[in-house]
């Protein structure tokens, strides 16, 4: 009697157990699956390319004389709507922009959030379709530019920290990023970091040169609100070489504390 009742337990904790994680995997399944609710990309408009495009060349023009004739630190801003109907119509905008993302992926977004940013992209390959996600805390100080990466999620599924260390550290190693070497237009000797280090924050160069004008300058400041970017601009000096003749970009470093100033304006 005793031995038919613990067959009859093991077989209903079996049932069970096995019910348990059948409901648990349709659980992840449909939280993987499930589109979140804040994620809406813009759709790019034949009747409105023409405006975007007119938008995207008034914000680099107002942006490049700033930086050209401004003689002090001034504040830049980006609205969450304006940069993501540049990435609906990224295509007529830059057309190298067909290659910056594999045909898997598609409908990027941008959130601006406080203290961040969330990127989002949907992901289709074969009968699997997700919204893959990550979460970027910026902030930025005289001494460069650092991110943190906050957590990823595939639809309403957080993706666990030690797989999403795992593919980073996979980009840097098969040579798809950069790590340790210069950007173009980049200045001082700062390298561009391990995407493996993005949990515990890296930092970028923030001193730069604007192509337009060959301006240098540097981004002391990054702030974060709700659906806007406020970055504040520092023009650094240019100084000739007269050994050679041509204009020679000069990183000057520090410059001291700057004091808040009041210049062109991003596109508002």
């Amino acid at each position: 009697m005793r031995k038919r009742n613990w067959k009859r337990f093991w077989k209903w904790a079996t049932i069970t157990t096995a019910s348990a994680l059948l409901l648990v995997a349709v659980a992840g399944w449909m939280l993987f699956q499930r589109i979140p609710d804040w994620y809406h990309p813009a759709e790019a408009h034949p009747d409105e390319a023409q405006s975007v495009r007119d938008d995207f060349t008034g914000t680099y023009n107002n942006l490049s004389i700033a930086l050209n004739e401004s003689s002090g630190p001034f504040e830049f801003r980006l609205r969450q709507e304006q940069v993501n109907a540049w990435l609906s119509a990224r295509h007529e905008i830059w057309p190298e922009a067909r290659h910056w993302l594999p045909r898997e992926v598609s409908g990027p977004q941008v959130i601006i959030e406080p203290g961040g940013i969330r990127l989002a992209a949907a992901l289709r390959h074969s009968s699997l379709q997700a919204v893959i996600s990550v979460r970027l805390k910026v902030s930025a100080d005289d001494a460069g530019i650092t991110v943190r990466l906050l957590g990823a999620a595939a639809g309403s599924l957080p993706i666990p920290k030690s797989q999403t260390r795992q593919f980073l550290t996979m980009l840097d190693q098969g040579g798809n990023w950069p790590a340790g070497r210069r950007a173009d237009g980049q200045l001082g000797d700062r390298s561009l970091p391990a995407l493996g280090g993005l949990f515990d924050g890296v930092v970028f160069s923030n001193r730069w040169i604007w192509h337009n004008g060959r301006q240098p300058f540097k981004i002391t400041r990054i702030t974060c609100r709700p659906g806007e970017l406020v970055l504040t601009f520092h023009p650094l000096p240019r100084q000739a070489d007269r050994s050679s003749g041509s204009l020679r970009l000069m990183d000057f470093g520090s410059t001291g504390d700057i004091s808040p100033g009041s210049g062109p304006a991003g596109s508002r």
